[in-house]
């Protein structure tokens, strides 16, 4: 290693060194994969040839205007850019003039490169200065609070009404609110799921209004579907629709109507038989084999809706999750993820092992790969509850007269999640979940 070299790895270290406390708070996977990304095209691109020959001047202003604004933030020091950016860049100096070797002088004779080695060691300026400079300047927000505010919310995998819907969320389920854009919410739900909502379909709320609403007693919807009315009575004005699973804030008792408060204050009456207080419910909720099965059972006949997890319209894994859910428990919304919980049940030879509410997956095999495509609860007897089309249920066994050997042939995985609740870091129980306590 020659002078030069050992002088200007010496110049990375001393500098890596003083910017470590700068970036390291900010330090995330997103911000490390666009870095990453951002540096291997400035390493490897051969067009920015041409950017650079665009760019020449702009990016000296730019440079100099970071180390007059910004020198406490960034910490640019003389000696790397004289380095960097002079010495390396525009070749020795001749000049004896003091004048003529400050910085700001030499910084602004630039001259067009002359060869490749120059060229690379303008790349490797442009690396340091991505991975050090640009988390400042990059840092995302923390998150913020939120509730769902209307009775079903859809989810889509992009802020357009176009684009795919992904999932749904009940009223009162809490989220979080990663970024607010043009209208449309990021937010990520208790189940770890990241989609995009209408801005006005989750409250935003301060620590203390979150801390308020879930020390608040409050009821969750135990029927099919009902409405909120403006007074107690059946003529009132409707407030808004709630559906099984919905959770509202309680604010008393109006002879049969419970008085509620939604998660974005609106208020209004419906009839107490719909309800059960939510702390209640919490205690009775036992995610027993019979309990799922039984869940599941009162959706036959519901159609089948892509990203549907409500009484609205459920898929496949929209359906075993909404099963789990009014049971008290929290699971992965996708099937491909729900595969991947709780214990595996041997189904290499028949179905002996498999026990009533264990899941049953259903896809190809692919390089010796499962790809899972499709769930369903498994009842006993070879029998399955399933959404596909409507939710109903199909047999295994041949011969019978719901036998579905179409899912027979794509039958490739069996778990068993109820022996897992809470032990799984996927299979939460709502009374243990972060989000609700």
């Amino acid at each position: 290693m020659n002078s030069a070299e050992s002088t200007f790895c010496n110049i990375l270290l001393h500098d890596a060194c003083c910017f470590i406390p700068m970036w390291l708070p900010y330090l995330n996977f997103e911000s490390l994969f666009f870095y990453l990304i951002f540096t291997l095209a400035f390493l490897f691109c051969q067009a920015i040839k041409q950017i650079l020959k665009i760019i020449q001047v702009t990016r000296l202003y730019f440079f100099a205007l970071i180390y007059f604004l910004c020198p406490g933030i960034f910490h640019i020091h003389f000696d790397l850019l004289y380095f960097l950016n002079l010495k390396y860049l525009t070749g020795p100096d001749t000049s004896n003039s003091t004048e003529d070797s400050s910085f700001i002088s030499r910084l602004f004779k630039y001259r067009k490169f002359q060869t490749m080695n120059n060229l690379l060691k303008l790349k490797i300026k442009y690396t340091f200065i991505l991975f050090f400079l640009l988390p400042a300047l990059s840092a995302q927000p923390e998150f913020n609070n939120g509730l769902a505010t209307q009775s079903v919310i859809n989810l889509r995998l992009a802020p357009a009404f176009a684009a795919e819907m992904g999932t749904q969320v009940l009223m009162g389920t809490p989220v979080r609110i990663l970024e607010t854009v043009h209208g449309w919410s990021n937010i990520v739900t208790p189940e770890g799921y990241k989609a995009w909502t209408t801005e006005e379909s989750v409250l935003q709320m301060s620590s203390a209004g979150y801390a308020a609403w879930k020390a608040a007693p409050k009821v969750i919807i135990n029927t099919y579907f009902t409405l909120v009315r403006s007074s107690p009575s059946v003529n009132a004005e409707v407030v808004s629709d709630v559906v099984w699973g919905d959770i509202l804030r309680y604010q008393g008792t109006t002879g049969k109507y419970a008085k509620v408060m939604l998660p974005d204050g609106r208020e209004g009456y419906l009839l107490k038989q719909s309800t059960l207080p939510f702390k209640k419910w919490l205690a009775r909720a036992k995610p027993t084999a019979a309990r799922i099965l039984s869940t599941a059972k009162l959706f036959i006949g519901f159609p089948y809706l892509w990203g549907g997890t409500s009484i609205k319209g459920m898929d496949c894994s929209g359906l075993t999750k909404t099963c789990f859910y009014l049971n008290g428990v929290v699971l992965p919304r996708d099937a491909s993820q729900q595969a991947l919980t709780g214990e595996n049940v041997d189904i290499s030879n028949d179905l002996s092992s498999l026990r009533p509410a264990d899941l049953l997956f259903f896809g190809s095999m692919k390089e010796n790969k499962q790809h899972v495509s499709h769930v369903g609860i498994y009842i006993g007897n070879g029998e399955f509850i399933h959404s596909s089309g409507t939710v109903h249920i199909s047999s295994l066994l041949p011969g019978s007269m719901n036998f579905d050997a179409y899912n027979l042939k794509r039958l490739i995985r069996a778990q068993r999640l109820l022996t897992r609740i809470d032990l799984d870091s996927n299979i939460v129980s709502i009374k243990h979940h972060p989000y609700y306590r």
